[in-house]
């Protein structure tokens, strides 16, 4: 038979605890409201998760529209007007210079008259916009 002992066990546990602070991306995304219209229309763009009181800039088909500084929390919001381009869908794009996103601007074709009424004689200017530039338009009165 094994011989019995008794006694007392000490277990010492060590336990490390580091404190790591890192900041994840969890995927900037931009909004427009709207998301589709006319050459000159407003457009507000909102973005979320960019860097915190970053620059962030904000193109149209890659050409400047905007810009702005996002919050602490990484938001942002700011307004341009579409300029002038073909109907259909376009890209816009927002850029800290760390991290960017894109939504698409669908625009859609205008057309206005000025003056909008007058006598007979008078000139009457049309305007269109978000026509193809090698389209035919036919304008009936």
């Amino acid at each position: 038979k094994p011989e019995r002992s008794f006694g007392r066990l000490f277990v010492a546990i060590l336990i490390l605890s580091f404190l790591v602070e890192s900041k994840v991306a969890f995927g900037q995304t931009i909004t427009l409201a709207p998301n589709s219209g006319n050459v000159g229309a407003s457009v507000t763009v909102n973005g979320l998760s960019f860097g915190a009181n970053r620059q962030v800039s904000v193109s149209f088909d890659g050409a400047r529209v905007g810009n702005g500084t996002t919050s602490s929390t990484g938001s942002f919001s700011l307004a341009f007007a579409v300029p002038s381009s073909s109907r259909g869908p376009h890209t816009v794009s927002a850029d800290d210079g760390i991290s960017s996103a894109s939504a698409t601007f669908t625009v859609t074709n205008s057309l206005s008259r000025s003056p909008t009424s007058g006598i007979v004689g008078t000139t009457i200017t049309l305007t269109g916009y978000g026509y193809s530039a090698s389209g035919v338009i036919t304008i009936k009165w």
